[in-house]
């Protein structure tokens, strides 16, 4: 007897009865103006095309864990104008997760070798030292995601983010010679999402832990930081507090959940290489999550319309 089959979102039209597995991405309960509850949902196929799917009449006591694999039954149809998935009934199964989840777009393996290797250019040991016992400090950082959605929702997208991030330091630092500290840069740039570290409950994850929800990763780095620098009593030429700034103003304004904004060229350098990439891999992050055939889609990361890279 065969079981079902995984589904292949680019083969539906609208109209098609749908049957099958798919991986449940996201679900958020949701209630009408009547009052009645709805799931909004989006499903991802085998591919990572994901498409928005909606339950009318949803059991507000389900727990539904994301990412898992369910099978459902519905109806392919259309929303807007962009498609969608009507789900009839909707069942969790104990179908492997993994086959559902996008990757780092390099192997990880060499993500991890560069990433060290850019470590160690940091010439001051103390803060190397410093860098690399924060490090030991957070063993999630290796493969965990870089955020639930827009960029690096996946495993490993922390460690990718942050090399990326460390490169663009790193060339900013030629461009400016001795007008900035390279060292303090790449330490900064390594350790400024390292809140993100085991804030979910495991890579494949998309539920922050509570102290997430409540702190947030930026005061979850500091905290971190400072607890390490203070157990290996740090004592370097660069002071603590210069190393924590780019950290706590990475994200450049109040509006965006900076504390602080950036008051050192350090600052505003890691806050426009943390957004640049952000930026531009969840550019590319979006297109590998589409249905073949699009050539325009609406980002609301940048709040506008992207078009579709040429390769």
């Amino acid at each position: 007897m065969i079981g079902p089959v995984p589904l292949v979102f680019s083969e539906l039209l609208p109209g098609d009865r749908v049957a099958g597995l798919a991986c449940l991405w996201t679900a958020e309960l949701r209630r009408t103006r009547q009052g009645k509850p709805f799931l909004r949902m989006e499903l991802r196929d085998e591919t990572s095309s994901i498409l928005p799917a909606i339950l009318w009449d949803a059991d507000p006591d389900q727990v539904y864990e994301c990412p898992s694999v369910v099978l459902i039954e519905g109806d392919a149809s259309e929303y807007n104008g962009s498609p969608q998935i009507r789900v009839n009934t909707l069942r969790l199964t104990k179908e492997d997760v993994g086959a559902y989840l996008p990757g780092t777009y390099r192997p990880r393996e060499e993500l991890i070798d560069e990433f060290t290797g850019l470590v160690e250019m940091i010439e001051d040991e103390d803060l190397r030292g410093l860098v690399n016992h924060v490090l030991e400090a957070s063993p999630g950082f290796w493969s965990a995601p870089a955020a639930i959605r827009f960029h690096g929702a996946y495993r490993g997208g922390l460690l990718e983010h942050t090399l990326h991030v460390m490169r663009i330091c790193l060339s900013s630092a030629d461009i400016y010679g001795g007008r900035v500290n390279r060292d303090l840069l790449l330490a900064t740039a390594a350790l400024h999402d390292i809140g993100k570290a085991d804030a979910y409950d495991g890579p494949e994850s998309r539920q922050p832990l509570e102290d997430e929800r409540l702190l947030g990763h930026i005061v979850r780095g500091v905290m971190l930081v400072e607890r390490v620098a203070r157990d290996i009593e740090y004592a370097g030429d660069i002071p603590l507090s210069d190393v924590l700034h780019p950290i706590i103003s990475h994200h450049g304004e109040l509006e965006y959940g900076a504390p602080v904004t950036p008051g050192t060229p350090e600052g505003l350098i890691l806050s426009g290489a943390d957004t640049l990439d952000a930026s531009t891999t969840g550019y590319f992050d979006l297109w590998r999550d589409k249905v073949d055939g699009e050539s325009w889609t609406y980002s609301n990361q940048s709040r506008g319309w992207v078009r579709k890279p040429n390769s």
